[in-house]
């Protein structure tokens, strides 16, 4: 919100795939939601190298536990979790994402992600749940 006004009474549980240390993307992601007050990072999948991701996780506040190695088991153990991430911003390159991701998402959840513009417009029309 860049009037500094906060539309919800609580930020919603955020994670990531993706984003990770060397990502510009997600160090754009991270400043726009705490720009925005509206998000709270506890979990991610955060880099294809589980340690890194996970020290990654680390330093940016994340539970150690919820610092995943992939994003299959981040959207397994979140949704089993009561106080799991709500909402989640895919932040990895087109190819990786491909629609698995939108498959194995709760569907009373929020998948976003930065890269599906660059698909074809019949698959980008399909991306969004």
């Amino acid at each position: 919100m860049l009037n500094g006004l906060k539309p919800l009474s609580r930020s919603l549980r955020w994670g990531m795939v993706g984003g990770g240390g060397t990502s510009q993307i997600g160090y754009s992601h991270r400043c726009a939601a705490l720009r925005d007050n509206v998000y709270t990072l506890l979990a991610g999948a955060l880099d294809v190298d589980a340690e890194r991701g996970r020290a990654f996780g680390e330093q940016l506040g994340i539970a150690p536990e919820r610092c995943y190695a992939d994003y299959q088991t981040l959207f397994r153990e979140e949704a089993q979790r009561p106080d799991g991430i709500e909402v989640v911003s895919v932040t990895t390159r087109t190819i990786p994402i491909s629609p698995s991701p939108k498959r194995r998402w709760r569907r009373d959840s929020t998948l976003s992600a930065k890269s599906p513009s660059a698909l074809p417009p019949k698959r980008r029309a399909s991306w969004w749940i």
